[in-house]
């Protein structure tokens, strides 16, 4: 047989030695393609037969848009040796590859992308010539190598891994199409059907195939018809069906066939399908299979199976014992499986007892399990209940846009407590009016509906349990009948006036930060602990929500107090105007006056005529006084200012909003200030207020999830710094660089563009300056530069004002 394949070697050797001479004579060429779409087919346009068509892009994508129809000469399409990855070839076509002549293929990687048919297909017809070497197919739905009815003289693959194939990776199936098949160190892995397929009739075909491996496949190779096959030094393993059949005499060497999935114990096959037993070995057939855990059977990076050949006769004298194992073991196990029956029953009636015992054991722990189970599912559920409940109350609270909608409010948490299992008949809001005066305005729902609502009721209970933020539990209120000895008439009076003639006995008030919640039921002692945590995340609820209304209102009037000053610079436009006819008028009154006085000498006429320019100059200076006052103007608005003081005030005064309004969203905002005894700033103390607040606001809501706020003072040149810096946002360029135009504004559902503009015109107005500095993600400082109010304007002004 050696002898046989030595001769076959010499003699395609010179056969393919005649064809590149021949084709040497026609100055073969090497031409380099690019990875692009549809480079392959216009390289083969120019093609002459013996060219090389190279793939020259390391992992590069080379796409055709339809198969490429190689010429019929011979041509060699392989990558570029010194690549370090292999270039990968796609098609929307059905096949790479459709063959009219001899081709050698080397180092590519075919992905049909589980769209296309067949990688390479031949439509020669004589017989031609197929090399394929350390080459990838993947992702193709049918057969990878095959002809089309047309005979194939000789097909060589080596080196080469075919994977996720839908049908067959070679496929030879029409009879007498191929002569010589070889196929040797190949992976096949993950396939539809088989890995080699060949059939043959009246035409000799050869076969070889050595060193491959073969996994999770239908069935493993196929040979029909062929006296001429030997398979040697290989693996088959997952195969469902079959892991090598041959119809004819077929020499199997080294073969490893394991952990396959057809069952031959109730299939044991015909004489053409060879076992898939991981335990058999037949020594005549020189084939045998490896136990399971052999170091002989390993795994590659990718999870696919790679044969290691690397046979050793340890793994065959651990085959031969375990058929050794089988043929003798047959008697032996007779006797020992009669004494193991005999100790297998003593212990089995040992274990029965015992196993009954634990069952007993198990099921009583079961149960137990079981209510715990049930319990922690209530307890769940309960929880579950609670957080919707608070859901409800919170959207209520916040969708409260004027104080008449309280009334709402209280209805809902009426409803929600009850349906969380409170015991509760009705249900009030009391809402701090005046602390000094301990007034409170009163929301309470009953289960008929709202049916008191009062404002400015004087109570001291509840002023107490609001100014100690300690809740307050009566627990029954009839006991006050024997231990206060209140008369029935006096409680039932109180009721009456209270609760609206209701026997309460329980009751409940929780504070909050602008009032007390109270809660009252029928039955005494009806609140737990769990309703008391519930009623304090209530109360914390109304906490956010009354500040949140507290900003409404003082929204609402500052839009009063707009249009208070829209109606005065109405005023003042419309005074303007009557100030400019009154002037007139008396300056038609004074010009003749002056000329009368000067006409006449007549005693009389003189003091009627001073009397006369006397009454115009006072109506003029009314009229002056007038204009200045409609039009808000003043003679000399600047003052001292002692900026640390103001600083101190508007951090205090705006403290609900940068501390308790962000706290209550679960956002930290700090604010920091370095403030030194510093000389009074020329200005005025109401806009230099107004400019700290501005600055404290933007900083907020530069800091949606919190950060440090810091104000430093200092003295620069002679002037005063003030700085305001946070830890926000920050700004980009363009937004830098508008920051003080009127009317520009990034918050557009709630800001007016107007604060900063405003700033920059106090500071400006004022002598000083100020500049930004920002960087996105990093924060923002406002530095504003004012002059400060010299000695001797200030003894100026002291003398003035004394």
């Amino acid at each position: 047989m050696g002898a046989m394949i030595k001769r076959w070697l010499l003699y395609k050797g010179m056969m393919l030695c005649f064809v590149f001479v021949q084709h040497s004579e026609l100055e073969a060429r090497v031409l380099p393609i690019p990875a692009g779409t549809d480079g392959i087919s216009r390289a083969v346009l120019s093609a002459s037969s013996g060219d090389t068509l190279m793939l020259t892009t390391s992992g590069g994508t080379y796409h055709e848009t339809k198969s490429v129809v190689l010429p019929a000469m011979l041509l060699s399409l392989m990558a570029d040796p010194t690549l370090v990855d292999p270039p990968v070839w796609t098609t929307d076509g059905l096949r790479h590859l459709r063959l009219y002549h001899d081709l050698f293929v080397k180092g590519i990687r075919f992905d049909g992308g589980r769209k296309a048919k067949n990688a390479i297909r031949s439509y020669a017809s004589e017989l031609n010539q197929i090399v394929v070497e350390d080459c990838q197919f993947t992702y193709f739905t049918e057969d990878v190598i095959t002809e089309h009815n047309t005979p194939v003289g000789t097909c060589i693959v080596r080196n080469t891994l075919f994977r996720d194939i839908g049908k067959i990776a070679i496929e030879f199936r029409t009879a007498d199409m191929c002569r010589n098949l070889i196929v040797e160190n190949c992976t096949f892995y993950r396939l539809g059907d088989q890995a080699v397929h060949v059939r043959q009739e009246a035409v000799p075909l050869r076969v070889r195939i050595s060193n491959i491996t073969v996994h999770n496949s239908n069935r493993g190779i196929s040979l029909y018809n062929i006296s001429d096959a030997v398979v040697t030094n290989s693996i088959l393993t997952g195969c469902r069906v079959y892991a090598i059949r041959s119809s004819a005499s077929t020499a199997l060497t080294y073969i490893c066939t394991i952990q396959n999935r057809r069952d031959y114990t109730r299939f044991p096959g015909d004489e053409s399908c060879f076992t898939a037993d991981p335990l058999y070995f037949d020594a005549e057939a020189g084939d045998f299979s490896l136990l399971p855990g052999s170091p002989c059977l390993t795994a590659g990076k990718d999870g696919g199976p790679l044969g290691d050949l690397r046979w050793v006769g340890a793994a065959t004298i651990r085959a031969g014992r375990q058929h050794a194992l089988r043929t003798w073991g047959s008697a032996v196990g007779i006797f020992l499986l009669a004494g193991g029956l005999l100790c297998t029953s003593f212990i089995y009636l040992q274990r029965r007892a015992r196993k009954q015992a634990e069952q007993a054991a198990l099921e009583n722990a079961y149960d137990a399990l079981e209510e715990q189970v049930e319990e922690r599912t209530a307890e769940l559920r309960h929880q579950v209940g609670r957080q919707e409940a608070l859901l409800h109350i919170s959207k209520a609270v916040q969708a409260m846009m004027q104080p008449s909608d309280l009334e709402e409010v209280v209805q809902t948490c009426l409803d929600e407590v009850i349906k969380l299992g409170l015991d509760a008949q009705n249900l009030a809001i009391h809402r701090v009016i005046d602390p000094e005066e301990k007034t409170f305005e009163t929301y309470r729902v009953g289960l008929e509906g709202p049916f008191v609502i009062a404002e400015g009721r004087q109570t001291q209970s509840l002023f107490e349990t609001w100014q100690t933020r300690e809740v307050y539990y009566k627990e029954d209120m009839d006991r006050d009948i024997v231990d206060n000895l209140v008369a029935e008439e006096e409680l039932v009076q109180f009721r009456r006036r209270k609760f609206d003639r209701l026997p309460i006995r329980s009751l409940f008030n929780v504070p909050f930060s602008q009032g007390v919640i109270s809660v009252h039921s029928l039955r005494p002692s009806a609140f737990s602990d769990s309703d008391v945590d519930v009623l304090k995340q209530i109360a914390e609820i109304f906490s956010v929500g009354f500040t949140r209304l507290d900003d409404l209102e003082q929204l609402e009037t500052q839009n009063r107090a707009l249009v208070r000053l829209e109606r005065l610079r109405a005023q003042g436009e419309m005074s303007a105007g009557v100030s400019h006819n009154l002037n007139n008028m008396l300056m038609g009154i004074l010009g003749p006056i002056e000329l009368l006085k000067t006409k006449t000498d007549d005693p009389v006429i003189l003091e009627e005529a001073d009397r006369i320019l006397t009454s115009a100059i006072r109506a003029r200076d009314l009229v002056h006084r007038l204009h200045l006052s409609t039009q808000g103007a003043e003679e000399n608005t600047l003052r001292p200012v002692q900026i640390k003081s103001i600083v101190q005030e508007a951090i205090q005064e705006a403290r609900p909003r940068w501390k308790d309004e962000s706290e209550a969203k679960g956002i930290v905002i700090e604010v920091v200030t370095h403030l030194e005894n510093m000389p009074p700033i020329k200005g005025n103390e109401s806009e230099f207020y107004d400019t700290i607040v501005n600055l404290l606001f933007n900083a907020v809501d530069a800091m949606p999830e919190g950060g440090t706020i810091t104000i430093q003072t200092q003295i620069v040149e002679g002037d005063m710094l003030l700085t305001c810096s946070d830890t926000g946002t920050g700004m980009d360029e363009e937004t830098r660089a508008r920051v003080f135009e009127p009317f520009f504004t990034t918050k557009a559902e709630v800001g007016t563009g107007l604060g900063l503009s405003t700033i920059y015109n106090t500071v400006t107005q004022w002598g000083g300056n100020i500049e930004v500095e920002s960087e996105l993600g990093v924060g923002t400082t406002f530095t504003l530069r004012f002059p400060v109010w010299t000695e001797p304007e200030i003894q100026e002004e002291e003398t003035v004002c004394r």
